[in-house]
This record gives C-alpha cells, structure tokens and sequence, in this order.
C-alpha cells in the first residue's frame, strides 16, 4: 500500500507463455521457464512434447482367427460336449512406428473368448529394424463361455498411437459353429436346475425306497435316449432346460460336419435326435432334508409352451403329465403315482 503495508494475499502472480510454430521441430521438442531476478535465476519443470508431420495412418491386413483346438468332453443326456477350447488370432498393423509409437499395451475386444494383452515389441536397431517396422500381432483366444450350443467366439484388436488415430476394435475375426458345455452342478436334494443328471432316475414302478437309491437305477448320462432300454424313452436336458431331444439344436441333431452334421466344432461321434418320436419322460427323486417328518409337499415348476393336464387328458407336443410317488418307508407308508 501507499504505507508500504505489505497486501500478503496477492504477492505471487499467474503467467502462460507459448512456444511458437516456428520455433518448434520435428521429434522431440522441450522448454522450460527460467525467471530472473537481480541476477538470480528461477526454474520451472520441463516440459516435453514430440512432433510428427508423418500422415500415414495405422492400418491392419492380414487377419484371421484359425488353428481351432477343441478340449475337454462332458456329456449330458448322451451328447457329448466340449468343455472349451482355443483359436489363434493374427494380424499385422502398419505405421505403429511412425515416427514414434505408444508404450501401452496391445488389447483385445473378445466375445465368448478372452485375448490376453501384450507389449508393443521396440524397434531392434541392432538388427536393421527402423520406423517402417510392421507389428505382427498373435494371440491366443481361450473359450471363456460356459454353454455355446454352436454358437460363436470373436476377437478384435486395439492399438493406440502418441499421435494418430487409434485402431479400435479392429480387424474383428469369427469362428462360428463351438459345441461348449462347462456348468458346474446346482441341483439339490429339493430342487433341479437341469444342468447335470445326478438326481435323475431311469423309468421304473419304484414300489419302495431301496429302489430309489438302487445303483442299477441310477441314470447314465453317458447313454443315448433312444433305441431300447430304461432310458430310450427319457427327456432331454439342454441349456438348463428339460426339452424334447428334437428341441436342441439342430432339430436335435448334434452330429459335427465330419459326421454328416452342421456342427463344424463338435465331438465327433456324436448323437442325431431329429427323428425320434413317441411319449417322453423325466424321473428324479426329491428328498426331505429337514430332519423331521412332512405332512405333504409342493413343487414350483418353471416353463414355457407347455401346459400340465391331468393324466385322463391325451398327451400332445404341447402339454405334459406331472406325477408324483412316495416308495414304501420305514413307517409304511406309500402311495401310488398321483
């Protein structure tokens, strides 16, 4: 002030300086502020920035998602499954180098597989490499879908650039056709989820409770439901659903190309359904867990296109029977199926 009281609020100011085009080059460029005062000099940071007048624009050729390797095997009312598998991806990606070139890593944009990222490999000087050096990218593309009933995996590639534009999702590949079941089991003692056949039980009159856990009894989940036998006449599960066999896929026909099918990556050997007929079952046991003796029981039963009549009603493709028994126990006590 006019006092000299010093104002303590507004003793350090704000400036901007700018670097002109002029005096700025091709590469790398820095500056720095030095203020002087009375022969003393103060510093700033550097500041660093790189030019490059190079207009070609990163571009990608040479893609392909190939070298199908299919592994692992589950099978669930006899068709057979993969459990996973792997493809290769590759491409190659021109002007990443020019004329300098990113630190961030080569992603990948996946469906149904996952790519795992990978370093942008430098320039090798040493051995005659320089700015038009071509990045060939391979990768390994592993199933990661639990259930794809000929369904799809796809890959697709990211590459940034300091300067140009970044590829995105770029040079995207499919293969087409991937027969893949890997759920773990969630049914229970009172509930199914139809994703695995451990409760399950082959037709039969089960009179008493022995039958029940009798081994012979036990379903297959390894045997055709066709032909003859206890089993020929079973439901089919598929996708977490209890179907017709002529409702998978295919009309039922899980047949790779190599069999005369249209799955290009299924089992070999495996079972065509399409022309199966006649009256369709599903047996399972529930049980009281509960310690402790029950009056009676409900059930909870989800679906669609299929109504549940009584059994003096005909069956047709749109509706189904439910019954229940209860096998003779210890107490004496049975009923027939109801």
């Amino acid at each position: 002030f006019d006092d000299a009281t010093e104002l303590l609020l507004f003793q350090h100011r704000t400036g901007k300086y700018q670097i002109g085009t002029s005096d700025q080059r091709n590469g790398w460029n820095y500056a720095r502020v030095i203020h002087s005062i009375s022969g003393t000099n103060t510093t700033t940071n550097y500041v660093e920035w790189v030019n490059d007048n190079n207009s070609n624009a990163m571009s990608i050729e040479g893609t392909a998602l190939d070298t199908v390797s299919m592994s692992g095997m589950k099978t669930l009312s006899g068709v057979k499954y993969f459990t996973g598998g792997t493809a290769q991806y590759r491409a190659r990606v021109y002007n990443v180098y020019r004329n300098v070139y990113s630190s961030n890593n080569i992603s990948f944009t996946s469906t149904n597989c996952s790519v795992p990222a990978q370093s942008i490999p430098d320039i090798n000087t040493g051995a005659g490499e320089n700015e038009t050096k071509v990045l060939h990218i391979t990768g390994t593309a592993t199933v990661s879908a639990n259930t794809l009933l000929g369904g799809n995996i796809s890959t697709a590639v990211n590459v940034s650039h300091p300067l140009k534009s970044n590829l995105s999702s770029a040079g995207s590949r499919t293969v087409s056709g991937l027969l893949v079941y890997n759920l773990s089991n969630t049914s229970t003692a009172t509930s199914e989820s139809f994703r695995a056949e451990n409760y399950r039980l082959i037709s039969g009159s089960y009179d008493n409770q022995a039958s029940v856990s009798e081994s012979s009894n036990v379903w297959s989940s390894n045997q055709y439901i066709t032909g003859s036998g206890a089993q020929a006449n079973g439901l089919m599960f598929y996708n977490q659903t209890l179907v017709s066999p002529k409702q998978g896929i295919n009309s039922g026909d899980f047949r790779n190309t190599s069999d005369g099918g249209s799955i290009a990556y299924g089992p070999a050997d495996n079972v065509n359904y399409s022309s199966v007929s006649g009256t369709r079952t599903f047996y399972r046991y529930f049980q009281n867990t509960t310690g402790g003796s029950k009056t009676d029981a409900s059930i909870v039963i989800n679906g669609a296109g299929t109504t549940i009549v009584q059994q003096s009603t005909n069956l047709s493709t749109g509706n189904a029977h439910v019954l229940f028994k209860l096998p003779l126990s210890s107490a004496g006590f049975s009923t027939g199926w109801m």
